[in-house]
């Protein structure tokens, strides 16, 4: 079949992940930083919040400060304590050779308590709080008062929501525009199908497909992947511990695959402007922000103008929409320490809680900033994506003052063989399925 050419039209662009940039690299530093900085943030946001919410027919009072049975407002840091969460206690039990415990899927139990702190004190919290949907990190503020036992009895809480949406680009509606989205292609897996990618390929090129498919691909102006392009099994993290001659067909492995990632983006970005952000499986800094892919990596495709390596997190704006994500770690995190069920429960909890990653540094590793926290969210996506999650799912949330916000969690393609494909007029978003029955089918 003949190609079919498309003069896709190009979305204005503006990359918005300055913050996520590592400038200076010091990891001589402690992480009471970036607690000390997230509280000093909040409580300036919170304070509106709670004005707004409640009033101020209460007090603002420090835990250090607290009268029993006298009703207050609080501001604090939520400490989530784990019995099941693991510690230093199993590297221990592995130097001792004492049997560790086995790995759990989730680290929660009906053990587990909540304690607040701020810069100067902790609380026992007890009363209208649900334990099993908080983790670590989150800032939160509280309405209640103090028992005589020095346990905190709390009514109401108040999270920091989204900030208000003003001054809303006007966006043109005359023509569809679209945005695709793909995660987890886990190249160098040895399970990751050839005749699979070619497939999704030459559709996202205009090659194949029904004539309905080809419409929407001519239409699609911006490929975003987020994360694992390459697969876990590409990662020589016991290469300290082995024989060179046992680790030599890993890093053949290891550059086949970089290599065969680099001829897809050669062939997606010849067609399409491509984003790639790196993941946890792949050649980048293993803490958050991960930085953009080093483009000796990829030197085929850095070759072209339409080939962009990204940060992870990653935010942009897209044909007036914003556009934000990451490649599923703190969603990831965030589910194994709670109750929360699916991706999308926990993606809505961080934009209630104006944070996308909670739990870092707690148990999800980032850099030691000491003067910022970037992953506070400082304006209000339209699109918020996590990748390589167990399945795909979308929503539509709304902040407290109402702006909309379509959530996406992204399947591992290698997996599922599904990318989506988002409206940026509507905000709509479909899956488009290769290696099925219904082959490049459209599943609205």
């Amino acid at each position: 079949m003949e190609a079919v050419r498309y003069e896709r039209k190009e979305l204005d662009y503006e990359d918005l992940s300055s913050t996520f940039k590592l400038v200076n690299r010091d990891f001589n530093r402690q992480y009471a930083g970036i607690y000390a900085v997230r509280l000093t943030k909040f409580r300036t946001l919170l304070e509106e919040r709670v004005e707004k919410k409640w009033g101020k027919q209460y007090p603002i009072k420090k835990l250090v400060d607290l009268v029993p049975n006298e009703k207050v407002f609080v501001f604090g840091t939520i400490y989530k304590q784990q019995e099941l969460k693991p510690s230093i206690l199993r590297e221990v039990s592995d130097e001792h050779q004492v049997l560790p415990l086995p790995p759990k899927a989730r680290y929660v139990s009906g053990t587990d308590i909540l304690i607040l702190e701020d810069e100067l004190q902790r609380i026992l919290l007890v009363g209208n709080t649900n334990v099993g949907e908080f983790v670590t990190g989150v800032v939160i503020a509280l309405l209640g008062h103090e028992d005589d036992s020095g346990k905190f009895i709390v009514e109401d809480i108040c999270p920091a929501d989204m900030p208000v949406v003003v001054n809303s680009p006007k966006i043109d509606f005359s023509t569809p525009r679209f945005i695709a989205l793909i995660s987890g292609l886990d190249l160098g897996s040895g399970n990751d199908s050839y005749l699979l990618m070619q497939e999704m390929i030459f559709t996202l090129m205009g090659k194949t497909g029904t004539p309905e498919v080809q419409e929407i691909m001519s239409k699609v102006s911006r490929l975003i992947i987020a994360g694992n392009s390459l697969s876990s099994a590409t990662q020589d993290r016991h290469i300290l511990d082995k024989a060179k001659y046992l680790m030599r067909n890993n890093m053949v492995a290891s550059i086949e695959a970089v290599q065969q990632l680099d001829d897809i983006i050669f062939q997606l970005a010849s067609s399409i402007t491509v984003d790639v952000m790196p993941g946890a499986h792949d050649p980048a800094n293993f803490v958050l922000p991960q930085q953009p892919l080093h483009h000796c990596l990829l030197p085929q495709s850095y070759q072209l103008s339409t080939f962009h390596t990204v940060s992870n997190p990653y935010n942009c704006r897209i044909g007036g929409r914003i556009v934000m994500g990451n490649s599923g770690q703190p969603v990831l995190d965030i589910l194994m320490n709670s109750s929360l069920e699916h991706p999308l429960d926990a993606m809505e909890k961080t934009l209630e809680w104006r944070h996308m990653c909670p739990t870092a540094p707690d148990t999800l590793g980032c850099y030691p900033y000491d003067d910022d926290d970037p992953f506070i969210f400082n304006t209000c996506p339209d699109i918020y994506f996590a990748g390589n999650q167990e399945s795909f799912g979308d929503r539509l949330w709304q902040s407290a003052d109402g702006h909309p916000v379509r959530l996406i969690s992204l399947p591992r393609f290698s997996e599922s063989g599904t990318i989506v494909i988002v409206d940026a007029n509507t905000l709509e978003c479909f899956t488009l399925s290769f290696g099925t029955d219904e082959d490049s089918g459209v599943d609205h």
